[in-house]
């Protein structure tokens, strides 16, 4: 599932809510030491990782379910 963001200003910068990772300009989450530093000026907008997705989630009954019937 592809998050749409809207830029203004600073770049957008998505941060998982449970592992607190970060999408890199690749799509690859990673973790970054320091990060407030490096991303200074930027914005931030919480989402979930796939990992954290699987996680916390996959004993719903939904998890399985085609994108579009995903809460």
């Amino acid at each position: 599932m592809k998050a749409k963001t809207k830029k203004t200003g600073g770049a957008l910068v998505l941060v998982c809510a449970n592992c607190k990772k970060i999408k890199d300009s690749q799509g690859h989450w990673r973790t970054v030491p320091g990060y407030k530093k490096k991303f200074a000026g930027h914005r931030f907008s919480h989402c979930m990782c796939p990992a954290c997705v699987k996680k916390l989630y996959s004993a719903e009954p939904w998890y399985n379910l085609p994108d579009k019937f995903m809460p």
